[in-house]
Formats: C-alpha cells, sequence, structure tokens
C-alpha cells in the first residue's frame, strides 16, 4: 500500500487512485538491467490533490534498481545490486 493508518500494517494493495507501471531497461553491451516502478495518480487533470505534495497518495513517482549482469556460464548470470534511486518531486 502507499498509505497508511497509524495504527494499519502495510498490505500489497495500492491506495485508490494510484496507478502503478513497472518495467525493465536491459544494456547487453554494459550487461546492466535496469527495474522500475512509476506511480501516478490516476486522474492528474481533475484531481486537485495531485498538486498539493502533501494530499498525495504515493510515496515516490519513480523507484529504479540497477543491477549488474555478469555471465557465469552459457544458462547462468551472476546479478550484482549497483544502486537504487528513488524520484521524487516531494523530496527537498
Amino acid at each position: 500500500r502507499t498509505e497508511k493508518n497509524k495504527d494499519e500494517k502495510f498490505g500489497d494493495e495500492v491506495a485508490t487512485g494510484v496507478k502503478v507501471k513497472t518495467g525493465q531497461r536491459i544494456n547487453a553491451e554494459n550487461g546492466e538491467c535496469i527495474n522500475f516502478i512509476q506511480l501516478s495518480e490516476e486522474n492528474d487533470d481533475a484531481n486537485d490533490d495531485v498538486n498539493n505534495p502533501k494530499k498525495r497518495k504515493r510515496p515516490f513517482d519513480e523507484l529504479e534498481i540497477t543491477i549488474q549482469m555478469t555471465p557465469l556460464s552459457d544458462n547462468r548470470v551472476r546479478l550484482d545490486f549497483v544502486k537504487g534511486k528513488a524520484l521524487n518531486e516531494n523530496a527537498p
């Protein structure tokens, strides 16, 4: 979930009105894979809360995880976490 009440535990559901997009960008030349999660409001144009950072329901705009892929054999690859980055319009 992207928001919760104080005494509530996080679950597997996304807050109402939040769209989730996931994907992967692979650069075979460098052996690098970037996995990403993008969150956006469903009604960007119609929802005044979208323009009010204190009322947004999403904790970040985009989360990127960079993984280095190193071949070990013809059918095995070593995956090393290189960096993680959260992009957030609300961040200072």
